[in-house]
């Protein structure tokens, strides 16, 4: 039986009727990333400056930042009254282990709960370079255009019409099919699907800031970041369901 939507958002009670105990992002093949800003045991910080957001996948994919005045806080913001990484959008960034997904050699399924405060003409949220640092993918990032806003990139572009995203809270999938489709989801209703083109695999990602190899990083984005879940593979329709089922219930975001 396929699982989808909580009934009344609870997602831990329709898998408890089923017998399934509360469900966990481990628990779907592929997982290569998890980043939990509720789970203080995967933060390391001094004075609520963060130097390393750890990954729960076992995959080692760890997220730091050695510079004292780039690093984002934690324990200040909450979503949900749950505890969430703090941008500042002036200078605050992290980047991923090298290696951490190749964009372009399999499919990919990217999840993220966030709280955007301030919305720019160009912001990048999620951000991959390739191995030479000559090229960024930015696989979300936020651009206003004609009172629109965008996701955008290199690997693919595409418009959330006439959603405001300034000050909420919001629950985004991304299903990437190498070479074919990018669908796009906000709080579980289907946004964009459009055609992309992988040309490299990327070497390194960031968070809250565009960044090539060997060169400064920039368009900072003023956000607040509860969690960021990736697959390496395309995850069926009610497997996304699962998770985004699962962020809603924890997030308080509401789902169809």
């Amino acid at each position: 039986m396929p699982i989808g939507y909580p009934f009344d958002g609870q997602y831990d009670g329709i898998k408890n009727r089923l017998g399934m105990g509360a469900f966990s992002p481990n628990q779907l093949a592929g997982l290569s990333l998890w980043l939990d800003a509720d789970d203080a045991s995967t933060i390391t910080e001094a004075g609520g400056s963060v130097s390393q957001w750890d990954d729960k996948s076992g995959n080692g994919n760890d997220a730091t930042q050695t510079t004292e005045a780039s690093k984002p806080t934690t324990g200040i913001s909450t979503i949900n009254g749950l505890n969430a990484l703090d941008f500042d959008g002036d200078d605050d960034w992290l980047i991923g282990a090298s290696g951490t997904i190749s964009i372009s050699l399999s499919d990919h399924t990217i999840f993220f709960v966030a709280h955007l405060d301030t919305l720019d003409e160009l912001q990048c949220f999620i951000n991959w370079n390739d191995n030479t640092g000559s090229t960024n993918r930015e696989l979300f990032c936020f651009v206003l255009a004609s009172g629109n806003l965008n996701v955008n990139g290199t690997i693919g572009s595409s418009t959330i019409i006439g959603d405001d995203l300034q000050n909420t809270d919001m629950l985004v999938s991304i299903n990437v099919n190498p070479g074919m489709t990018m669908v796009t989801r906000l709080d579980g209703v289907q946004k964009t699907s459009n055609a992309i083109s992988l040309v490299s695999s990327a070497d390194a990602f960031s968070i809250a800031a565009e960044f090539d190899a060997g060169s400064v990083p920039g368009n900072f984005t003023n956000i607040k970041v509860g969690e960021i879940i990736m697959y390496d593979r395309n995850l069926s329709a009610s497997e996304t369901q699962a998770i985004e089922g699962y962020l809603s219930s924890k997030w308080g975001i509401a789902l169809p």
